[in-house]
């Protein structure tokens, strides 16, 4: 018999994106929080637009909101939001290293704004956060 796919390999992993087990406590209801509609997602990044042409959004102790761009040092390179943090990543796992070293950029207080390429870093980082 001809095989339909003879490069197709299936794996059962433990995650899609690896964290190193950094998750492993955080239940899937604790990812569904915080999520905003494309409208609100909008509104909410000409809104840090329009505060970061006077401030700047990844250093001001007095703005109410900060973004992440969750994807790593090339993806940032290419392109970004305006005002956006850049982690500063080569993997994923590194991610969580940086929110650990920068929690007073990351109040209780603040709005954190996160965005990534698919979604999945996204979903893991904010559950992190």
């Amino acid at each position: 018999p001809t095989t339909l796919f003879p490069d197709c390999k299936i794996s059962i992993v433990k995650e899609i994106i690896n964290t190193g087990g950094k998750l492993k406590d955080i239940t899937l209801e604790d990812t569904s929080v915080g999520y905003l509609t494309p409208q609100a997602w909008h509104e909410a990044m000409q809104n840090l637009t329009s505060d970061s042409s006077t401030t700047n959004a990844s250093s001001s102790s007095s703005s109410s909101s900060v973004l992440i761009d969750c994807r790593n040092n090339k993806e940032y390179s290419i392109g970004h939001f305006s005002g956006a943090i850049n982690p500063q990543t080569r993997t994923f796992c590194e991610f969580f290293d940086w929110v650990n070293s920068n929690k007073a950029t990351l109040s209780k207080n603040e709005k954190v704004y996160m965005y990534c390429t698919g979604g999945i870093r996204c979903e893991k980082a904010s559950a992190f956060i």
